[in-house]
Parts: structure tokens; C-alpha cells; sequence
């Protein structure tokens, strides 16, 4: 018997708390019978151009020991875009050049994980309300949880009901498989 291959995606993060997030997404696709494997790398802070460029040093790192990948994505907090108009500019044109989809989580990424929650799935607090809002809903959460923690609370229900206004989130969840 043969063992179906998993299909290589590169998933370049922020921070802890997004790699998490990719980790979590991988075990729902093998849930889901996917056959993916999310190489999740954190690139560090910073704008959207600092995070690209890093991104870029990882994948092309990353392709030369391991081989190609059928997806690349970056997971950007939205609300640091427009601080620098040119880099922002910059950065876009890198991604597209390397082949790198950015998904915005608006505005940040705890903004993004209280879509997840139930009944939450069309707030958008400030970015300052975010965490607050959030453990509003899920009292545990703190910020850099692992991806078991995550598991404990996030459904596959839940990121439908996020991917309804995430539209960059769930423009990539579609091209891999997942029952978007």
C-alpha cells in the first residue's frame, strides 16, 4: 500500500501565536483527510516589507533543503498596513515576485481568532480592543498559546463562520481543499 505524499505549504508568521494558529489549521486538514503538511516559519515583527523580505530568506532556505511547496502564505496583522505607503507598495510587489499570498487578519491576529468564536463571527473591535474582546469570549486565551490549547476551544465550525468575512483566509483554505 501506498502512502499518499502530503502536499508542501509554506506558511510564514509574525509571530509564536500565528505559527500556533498554522499548526492548529494542519491538524484540521488532517481531520479533514487533506494531505497537507504547513511549514510554519516566524519571521519576527516588524512592517510588511521586513516581514516579506525575511519570509523570502526562509522559503528560499527552506525550498533548498526540503524541495518546492504548492502554496506560500504570509499571515500579516492588517492593522500595521499604511504606517509607510512605499514599503507597503514594495512589499506587495515582493510577495507577488516570490510567489507569497498575504492574508490580513483584520485588524490583528486576536481580531482574527474571535471571528472563530460562536455568534463573534462579524466583530471587528479596534485593534486595541481585540485581546480584550477576545477573552471576553474564550477567558483562557493569552496571547502565544500552543496549538493544543488552541484546539481546545477552536472548531472547524468556527473558522467556517471566520472565513464567511475573512475573504483572504478563505480565498487560501479553498485553494488547499478545505470545505470553506
Amino acid at each position: 500500500m501506498r502512502i499518499k505524499q502530503r502536499i508542501r505549504i509554506f506558511a510564514a508568521c509574525e509571530g509564536g501565536s500565528e505559527r500556533s494558529y498554522v499548526r492548529w489549521l494542519n491538524a484540521q486538514a488532517d481531520e479533514l483527510g487533506l494531505h497537507l503538511h504547513f511549514d510554519a516559519r516566524v519571521c519576527g515583527g516588524g512592517d510588511l516589507l521586513a516581514l516579506v523580505q525575511e519570509a523570502e530568506k526562509l522559503l528560499v532556505r527552506a525550498i533548498i533543503v526540503g524541495g518546492a511547496y504548492r502554496s506560500r502564505f504570509l499571515l500579516y496583522d492588517a492593522d500595521r498596513l499604511g504606517d509607510d505607503a512605499t514599503r507597503d507598495r514594495t512589499a506587495r510587489a515582493l510577495a507577488l515576485r516570490i510567489g507569497l499570498t498575504i492574508i490580513h487578519q483584520q485588524p490583528n491576529h486576536e481580531g482574527l481568532l474571535l471571528r472563530h468564536m460562536p455568534g463573534c463571527g462579524t466583530l471587528y473591535p479596534p485593534s486595541q480592543r481585540s485581546l480584550v474582546e477576545l477573552q471576553r469570549q474564550w477567558q483562557e486565551y493569552r496571547k502565544g498559546m500552543d496549538h493544543l490549547a488552541l484546539a481546545r476551544r477552536l472548531t472547524i465550525g468556527g473558522l467556517k463562520q471566520a472565513a464567511v468575512v475573512e475573504r483572504d483566509l478563505a480565498g487560501l483554505l479553498r485553494s488547499l481543499g478545505f470545505p470553506i
